[in-house]
Protein backbone atom coordinates (compact mmCIF):
# COMPACT_ATOMS: atom_id res chain seq x y z
CA UNK A 1 0.00 0.00 0.00
CA UNK A 2 1.21 3.68 -0.62
CA UNK A 3 1.38 5.40 2.62
CA UNK A 4 0.98 9.22 2.18
CA UNK A 5 1.93 11.29 4.92
CA UNK A 6 0.85 14.99 5.45
CA UNK A 7 2.16 17.60 7.28
CA UNK A 8 -0.61 19.71 6.10
CA UNK A 9 -4.02 19.75 4.35
CA UNK A 10 -4.49 20.54 0.97
CA UNK A 11 -5.85 24.00 1.57
CA UNK A 12 -6.98 25.46 -2.11
CA UNK A 13 -7.98 24.01 -5.37
CA UNK A 14 -4.31 23.70 -6.72
CA UNK A 15 -2.87 21.91 -4.46
CA UNK A 16 -5.40 19.19 -4.46
CA UNK A 17 -4.73 18.78 -7.63
CA UNK A 18 -1.11 18.44 -6.92
CA UNK A 19 -1.57 15.61 -4.19
CA UNK A 20 -4.21 14.02 -6.76
CA UNK A 21 -1.82 13.84 -9.70
CA UNK A 22 0.96 12.61 -7.59
CA UNK A 23 -0.74 9.88 -5.36
CA UNK A 24 -2.30 8.47 -8.38
CA UNK A 25 0.73 8.28 -10.42
CA UNK A 26 2.54 6.75 -7.78
CA UNK A 27 -0.13 4.28 -7.56
CA UNK A 28 0.35 3.64 -11.07
CA UNK A 29 3.91 3.56 -10.84
CA UNK A 30 3.80 0.83 -8.31
CA UNK A 31 0.88 -0.70 -9.46
CA UNK A 32 -1.06 -0.18 -6.11
CA UNK A 33 -4.51 0.10 -5.69
CA UNK A 34 -4.54 0.81 -1.90
CA UNK A 35 -3.68 4.14 -0.06
CA UNK A 36 -3.17 5.12 3.79
CA UNK A 37 -3.24 8.50 4.11
CA UNK A 38 -1.61 10.00 7.80
CA UNK A 39 -3.37 13.79 8.09
CA UNK A 40 -3.50 13.02 12.08
CA UNK A 41 -0.82 16.17 12.25
CA UNK A 42 -2.40 18.09 9.00
CA UNK A 43 -4.87 20.72 9.73
CA UNK A 44 -8.14 20.60 8.46
CA UNK A 45 -8.91 21.37 4.20
CA UNK A 46 -11.31 24.09 3.84
CA UNK A 47 -14.94 22.89 2.96
CA UNK A 48 -14.82 23.10 -0.75
CA UNK A 49 -11.80 21.04 -0.61
CA UNK A 50 -13.13 18.17 1.81
CA UNK A 51 -15.78 18.29 -0.77
CA UNK A 52 -13.55 17.70 -3.58
CA UNK A 53 -11.62 15.06 -1.70
CA UNK A 54 -14.80 13.06 -1.62
CA UNK A 55 -16.01 13.47 -5.28
CA UNK A 56 -12.22 12.18 -6.09
CA UNK A 57 -11.97 9.44 -3.57
CA UNK A 58 -15.87 8.54 -4.78
CA UNK A 59 -15.24 8.67 -8.54
CA UNK A 60 -11.36 7.87 -8.95
CA UNK A 61 -11.10 4.10 -10.58
CA UNK A 62 -7.41 3.64 -9.12
CA UNK A 63 -7.99 3.56 -5.38
CA UNK A 64 -9.87 -0.41 -4.29
CA UNK A 65 -9.29 0.94 -0.54
CA UNK A 66 -8.33 4.00 1.31
CA UNK A 67 -7.89 4.27 4.93
CA UNK A 68 -6.99 7.43 6.84
CA UNK A 69 -5.36 8.37 10.14
CA UNK A 70 -6.97 11.03 11.88
CA UNK A 71 -5.70 13.25 15.19
CA UNK A 72 -9.26 11.60 17.14
CA UNK A 73 -11.90 8.67 17.48
CA UNK A 74 -14.06 11.82 17.00
CA UNK A 75 -13.03 12.85 13.65
CA UNK A 76 -12.89 8.75 12.77
CA UNK A 77 -16.20 8.37 13.78
CA UNK A 78 -17.15 11.33 11.24
CA UNK A 79 -15.28 10.60 8.44
CA UNK A 80 -16.32 6.94 8.48
CA UNK A 81 -19.68 7.93 8.23
CA UNK A 82 -19.22 10.65 5.30
CA UNK A 83 -18.00 7.35 3.69
CA UNK A 84 -20.22 5.01 4.04
CA UNK A 85 -22.98 7.64 2.63
CA UNK A 86 -20.77 7.76 -0.31
CA UNK A 87 -19.80 4.20 -0.98
CA UNK A 88 -16.78 4.62 -0.62
CA UNK A 89 -14.33 1.25 0.43
CA UNK A 90 -12.06 3.62 3.52
CA UNK A 91 -12.15 3.76 6.80
CA UNK A 92 -10.38 6.06 9.01
CA UNK A 93 -8.90 5.40 12.33
CA UNK A 94 -6.97 7.61 15.16
CA UNK A 95 -4.28 4.36 15.74
CA UNK A 96 -1.66 4.37 12.76
CA UNK A 97 -1.45 0.30 13.51
CA UNK A 98 -5.08 -0.29 13.43
CA UNK A 99 -5.23 1.65 9.87
CA UNK A 100 -2.05 -0.38 8.63
CA UNK A 101 -4.14 -3.92 9.59
CA UNK A 102 -7.68 -2.84 8.46
CA UNK A 103 -5.45 -1.57 4.42
CA UNK A 104 -3.71 -4.78 4.62
CA UNK A 105 -6.80 -7.28 5.32
CA UNK A 106 -8.46 -5.11 2.41
CA UNK A 107 -5.13 -6.06 0.06
CA UNK A 108 -5.54 -9.60 0.84
CA UNK A 109 -9.31 -9.64 -1.16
Amino acid sequence: ALQVHMGRSAQDMGELDAVRTRTEQMLAEHALAHVLFDVSKADRSPPEVRDAIWQWLSTSQIFQAVAFVVESEMLAVTINMKGVQTGVTMRAFADPDAARSWLTLKMGR
